[in-house]
């Protein structure tokens, strides 16, 4: 079959236009292909310290060398000097001390700001120093040259001003629901914002099973969902939940999971800790039985075992420490930091952060948790096996300009962690776990990248760096919080969660840019949420949607479904990079993998059991023949102007008409749009 015709391009380009009302489409090739890492940081040396200026040389010391005119004169000016001097000296120190006294006997009063206790006052914290002179901060030796670890203390928390601990609610769905609509209602009142028309019921449905499982819906599931004659909201209730209750669904949110984890081609490699497919079936089990998300990281932390199946002590869970525990655990320390409490630290484990108060302290003491754990290879069976030993108890780290110093582990606002280093005394991993998972930054971080992967956009951006120097905007800040409050009192249950933004108005509505321009994030602008930003699938969506519209997609399929997408999104790290490095933006290459590839060529076959075959051998009409190829890939009958085309097509060629109808809308951008 041939793909250059005139009428095919024609049709492509029409595809779009009702959908995106004239606005331009990204191109397809820019990212088939995402890339999933942890930032890279850039070593910065830490300023010297300004010289020190010496006082000068005070006025006294001028009248030693003059020559006086007499002795008596001499005494008589030096005893007025020291009169004078002695008195000034006195009233001047009774001055300070009644401002000093006053000045922290107000401090000492003082009620906490917006519910935050504050440090100690100077007078608080130097009676403090002078009652226990042990805790007094020891000033380090030059390089080459550590202290004992007794004379050195830990560094401050990483946020200076840590949150209230949250206090879990119980609110319905239903309560939820409302309140995100009213939140979100209320910020577009404030900032003169117009939302959307709603999207049509079609447009939806299609959104809702890209976004919850990871494909385009069937012809049959879009005709039964907008053909119902329940009420609308109790329809979109009723797939929602279908969906979640789907083994589909736990597949996608593995796959989601995975690649936040450990990032898109982690644990692909030869000579890596860790198994990929170990670790995707631990979530894909713990989804389907519905373990909470707290369950799911407590598991994730504390794991233990062999990476590997076939090992008979197998946990899946093993293979996120394993992922990133070489070189001192490093990448473990700087992943459970971003994706479990929303905080890049891993450019402060060099030099302290330049645009925050975040330090190598805050990244060290965290590191400290991960000491205990140990990677050891079975030789019989290549399978890796997490285990926990005694360790040294202290972690030494250096700065950019040579000082030693060692951290023990700490987490802010939590009682202080036993420093014995031994099994017996202390198990660090699991005192971590449980003080994170108590942290309100581990809702708040979950429940700002769920709505990111919702939306396309989180509170904060990026969505895993939140903190003092990067808060959400004042109209979605108490809609965080209060989300995560709930999200915490519902026992983390994550599909309720979802359940709250994809029930919402705000997802909601039409793709259709409103006619404002304070809601544009791609320029640069705080995203309102005003409508729904349309934007690509995830590679692994594009995969799946392509076999749903060939009907070749097996949702139980687990194991089989896995290898053949694996080796689906390989073909692009192979043929377009040598490396096997995926690349964010691709290039014309990927696009002709992507429309002349085995693949394509295998779904517009006309073979039995195809759909190309069931609809050319179907009594239906051309115009029903048509509808049909629409909504089996973009969800939505076609308008006047592609059935008019399309129609046109079949009347010259009625053979192959079809055939390229179907070529065309798998290759449009609309196709691998979400939209």
């Amino acid at each position: 079959m041939t793909h250059s015709n005139n009428s095919q391009d024609r049709l492509i380009d029409v595809c779009l236009e009702e959908v995106l009302g004239g606005v331009t489409p990204p191109d397809l090739s820019k990212q088939i292909l995402a890339r999933c890492g942890d930032p890279t940081s850039t070593v910065l040396d830490e300023p010297e310290a300004p010289p020190v200026a010496l006082p000068s040389k005070p006025a006294s010391e001028a009248l030693v060398n003059q020559k006086s005119a007499s002795p008596w004169t001499f005494a008589i000016v030096a005893a007025s000097v020291l009169l004078v001097g002695t008195m000034i000296g006195f009233f001047a120190a009774r001055m300070r001390v009644g401002k000093t006294d006053t000045a922290d006997a107000k401090a000492d009063k003082q009620p906490p700001v917006d519910g935050i206790k504050h440090g100690p006052s100077p007078r608080q914290a130097k009676k403090k120093r002078q009652a226990d002179p042990d805790k007094r901060v020891t000033p380090v030796r030059k390089k080459g040259s550590v202290l004992p670890p007794q004379q050195q203390v830990a560094k401050k928390s990483v946020d200076p001003k840590p949150r209230k601990s949250i206090k879990p609610k119980s609110r319905d769905d239903s309560q939820m629901i409302q309140f995100v609509n009213t939140t979100i209602l209320q910020s577009w009142k404030s900032s003169g914002i117009a939302p959307a028309e709603r999207a049509a019921p079609s447009k939806w449905c299609r959104r809702v099973h890209v976004r919850l499982v990871g494909r385009i819906p069937l012809p049959e599931e879009i005709k039964e969902f907008i053909q119902s004659d329940t009420p609308l909201e109790q329809r979109k209730s009723a797939l929602v939940r279908k969906l979640q209750q789907s083994a589909e669904y736990a597949h996608h949110w593995s796959s989601y999971w995975t690649n936040v984890l450990i990032g898109r081609l982690g644990g692909t490699s030869a000579g890596e800790l860790a198994s990929r497919a170990g670790l995707k079936r631990f979530l894909y089990d713990s989804l389907r039985k519905k373990h909470s998300y707290a369950k799911i990281f407590n598991d994730l932390l504390t794991a233990t075992g062999s990476n590997r199946r076939s090992a008979k002590d197998f946990n899946g869970a093993t293979n996120f420490l394993l992922s990133g525990l070489k070189n001192k655990s490093i990448l473990a320390t700087s992943r459970t930091s971003r994706v479990f409490l929303g905080k890049q630290l891993n450019c402060v484990r060099c030099h302290n952060h330049p645009s925050n108060k975040w330090d190598q302290a805050d990244f060290w003491q965290l590191n400290a948790f991960f000491r205990q754990t140990r990677a050891e290879r079975d030789a019989g069976t290549g399978a890796v096996k997490l285990v926990d030993r005694d360790v040294n108890r202290h972690v030494f780290y250096e700065y950019p300009n040579g000082k030693v110093k060692v951290a023990f582990p700490s987490f802010p606002g939590s009682q202080t962690v036993s420093q014995s280093g031994k099994l017996a005394d202390v198990n660090l991993r699991q005192e971590l776990a449980k003080r994170i998972s108590q942290s309100s930054d581990f809702s708040r971080s979950l429940v700002n990248r769920l709505w990111s992967h919702f939306f396309g956009y989180g509170f904060t951006k990026p969505v895993d760096d939140m903190g003092p120097h990067n808060q959400p905007v004042k109209e979605h800040r108490a809609l965080l919080d209060e989300l995560a409050q709930e999200f915490q009192g519902s026992g983390f249950d994550l599909d309720r969660t979802i359940r709250w933004i994809v029930l919402s108005d705000a997802f909601a509505l039409s793709s259709r840019v409103p006619e404002n321009t304070i809601d544009n994030p791609i320029a640069g602008k705080t995203p309102m949420f005003s409508h729904y930003y349309a934007r690509r699938m995830d590679p692994e969506d594009v995969y799946r949607s392509l076999l749903v519209a060939a009907r070749a997609y097996k949702s139980g399929d687990f194991s089989n479904l896995e290898k053949a997408q694996r080796a689906w999104l390989g073909q692009f790290s192979r043929k377009v990079h040598g490396d096997g490095k995926s690349d964010t933006q691709g290039d014309i290459r990927q696009s002709l993998i992507m429309m002349t590839g085995p693949l394509m060529k295998r779904l517009t076959e006309v073979r039995p059991g195809s759909v190309l075959h069931l609809v050319k051998g179907s009594k239906m009409s051309d115009d029903k023949k048509i509808e049909h190829l629409f909504l089996s890939s973009v969800a939505r009958k076609p308008t006047r102007k592609e059935a008019t085309l399309a129609k046109g097509m079949m009347s010259k060629n009625r053979d192959t008409a079809l055939q390229d109808i179907w070529w065309a809308l798998l290759n449009s951008t609309e196709f691998v749009l979400d939209h």
